[in-house]
């Protein structure tokens, strides 16, 4: 991973002002200037690499810092992440915003760009400013590196008609142990999560049909949903589910201008503990449910809340689904 900051010299234009990690290379550093030259004032601006053997994803963000010295009364300034490919940009968009505010509310921080030029100012002063600014860079690294190790996966919604197990799902992964005693969830809970290093919240909302309309009340846009069948439900119960399901396959496409398919949908049929012809019962549920009509990014897991079978590899499988290229 490299972080650097870039800024336009007004006689020399785009230049690397600090890359952090390895020495970022020749090549590299002019595929980033080239950024510099859209002509956007304040925004991101995502690109692949266009090297063979490059697989990583350039991520810029543009803005400006008010400036007493710079023609326009503000230097042009461009933060650059460099990542493997396969991570989300989503992931870091805050931070990098949040790296902009810092350096633009630095007092006197855009001196620290006229380093080599005779601006009338002690060069004591800028020495402290590019300490100053540098030291922001560092903290800013360890922070985005800190995400990487462990990303927010940002909220995922847990449906289903009553009783099939939600709740008690979330209870394992919890604490990798069954509870009997789980109570129905008569209203809507966040739960912040960490598993296998990923962190992510997790809403539990009833599946009581009066209790419904609260499905989308936390979230309009989850980036994961967790859909719970009883595998073990009549008919009718199949047949209510699968109405449900198409339901949110709707809302997707409703909320999502573009790729609803790019949300995973995790289709746990919970409670397998207590049947004995498994692949029969699965048959027939996908038969009732009709999932090639779905047409979103789907998986059937087989789950027990009881034993936690299934239930992470399902949640695995989500991971995996949402650090790929969106």
């Amino acid at each position: 991973m490299y972080l650097v900051l870039s800024y336009f010299d007004n006689i020399f234009g785009p230049k690397v002002f600090k890359s952090l990690s390895e020495k970022l290379g020749k090549n590299l550093e002019n595929e980033v200037l080239e950024y510099m030259k859209i002509n956007v004032k304040k925004g991101f601006i995502v690109g692949i690499s266009s090297a063979p053997d490059q697989k990583i994803k350039i991520i810029n963000y543009l803005f400006e810092v008010p400036s007493k010295l710079a023609r326009g009364r503000n230097e042009t300034v461009m933060l650059s992440l460099i990542v493997e490919k396969n991570y989300r940009i989503e992931m870091f968009q805050e931070k990098l915003k949040e790296l902009s505010t810092e350096i633009i509310n630095s007092p006197k921080i855009y001196k620290a760009f006229y380093q080599k030029t005779d601006i009338n100012s002690p060069a004591s002063e800028i020495k402290n400013l590019i300490s100053r600014l540098d030291h922001i860079l560092s903290e800013y690294y360890n922070k985005i590196s800190k995400l990487i190790d462990n990303p927010d996966l940002g909220d995922f919604l847990i449906l289903g008609i009553s009783k099939v197990g939600k709740s008690t799902i979330i209870h394992y992964l919890k604490s990798n142990a069954y509870n009997p005693d789980i109570k129905p969830t008569l209203a809507l809970k966040v739960i912040r999560m960490i598993l296998n290093d990923n962190i992510f919240k997790i809403v539990d909302v009833s599946g009581q049909k009066r209790l419904r309309f609260q499905w989308w009340s936390y979230t309009k846009k989850p980036t994961a949903i967790i859909f719970v069948i009883d595998i073990n439900y009549s008919m009718k119960h199949l047949k209510e589910s699968k109405k449900e399901l198409f339901k949110v396959k709707n809302h997707l496409f409703n909320e999502y201008d573009k790729f609803p398919e790019n949300v995973p949908i995790l289709i746990c049929l919970n409670k397998i503990d207590l049947l004995t012809n498994i692949k029969q019962k699965e048959k027939e549920i996908y038969e009732v449910l009709n999932l090639k009509e779905l047409k979103l990014n789907y998986k059937v897991q087989l789950t027990s809340a009881r034993t936690g079978e299934g239930i992470q590899d399902g949640f695995t499988w989500i991971f995996q689904e949402l650090l790929k290229i969106h």
